[in-house]
């Protein structure tokens, strides 16, 4: 990922736990672990952490068994 893409695109795992409706930790687990042999590309900043939009809907499509829309590979 680029400089520039993690400038401008970055949604923080809380605020996308928040968009899906989920506990801010699912998100976390996700980010480490994965779900269902998928995992969310995310990378940190400081003491927060980050993900990119593409990558968020990337995981999403493919958890939701959807992989032709999947395209990001990860963001870091």
């Amino acid at each position: 990922m680029t400089e520039s893409i993690q400038l401008t695109d970055r949604v923080p795992l809380a605020a996308l736990a928040a968009e899906l409706g989920v506990s801010p930790k699912t998100i976390i687990r996700w980010a480490d672990i994965g779900y269902d042999g998928h995992r969310l590309a995310s990378f940190r900043l400081g003491k927060r952490r980050f993900t990119s939009r593409q990558a968020a809907e990337a995981f999403v499509a493919a958890i939701n068994g959807n992989p032709a829309r999947v395209t990001a590979t990860g963001c870091c």
